[in-house]
C-alpha cells in the first residue's frame, strides 16, 4: 500500500506543474534533440528525464540542480519540488525552445552537416557504381 501512496504523491506533485498540451514529435525529431541537445552521459537516466521533458514539458527530478548546464541547461527552469524531498521540478517549454535562436542556429548547423554527408556519400557511391561499371566491362 505504501507504494501506492507514493505513485499518488508524485502524480499530484506533477499535476501541479502540468503545461500546456505539448507538441508531439516523432521518434526521430525526439532523437534528434536527445542526441544533439540533451545528451549528458555523466548523468545517470538523462535519457529518462529528457524524453519526459520534450513529451510532457516537466519532471520530478531526485537531485536539487540542473544537470544541464548552459546550453538546454539554460532552457529548463529548476525549481525545488513542493511536497518532495530533496527533489527538483524540472520545467521545460518545447515549443519556447524550437523558436529560440539558439536551437534555430544549432539546427542548421546539424542540417548543413548532414546535408555534406549525404552528398559525399551519394559521391562515394558514384564512385563504386563508376567502379563496377568499368569492371564489368573488362569482360
Amino acid at each position: 500500500m505504501r507504494v501506492n501512496s507514493i505513485l499518488q504523491k508524485q502524480k499530484y506533485i506533477l499535476k501541479q506543474y502540468k503545461f500546456k498540451d505539448m507538441k508531439k514529435l516523432r521518434p526521430l525529431q525526439t532523437e534528434f534533440l536527445l542526441n544533439d541537445f540533451f545528451k549528458n552521459e555523466e548523468y545517470p537516466g538523462w535519457k529518462n528525464i529528457a524524453v519526459l521533458l520534450i513529451e510532457e514539458g516537466c519532471c520530478l527530478v531526485p537531485i536539487r540542480e540542473n544537470i544541464w548546464r548552459g546550453g538546454i541547461g539554460n532552457f529548463i527552469k529548476v525549481e525545488s519540488a513542493k511536497g518532495a524531498v530533496d527533489c527538483s521540478m524540472y520545467t521545460f517549454d518545447l515549443e519556447y525552445f524550437l523558436t529560440s535562436q539558439f536551437y534555430k542556429q544549432r539546427r542548421d548547423e546539424l542540417f548543413f552537416d548532414l546535408l555534406n554527408k549525404k552528398d559525399e556519400a551519394e559521391a562515394e557511391v558514384n564512385r563504386l557504381e563508376y567502379m563496377i561499371e568499368h569492371i564489368q566491362d573488362l569482360g
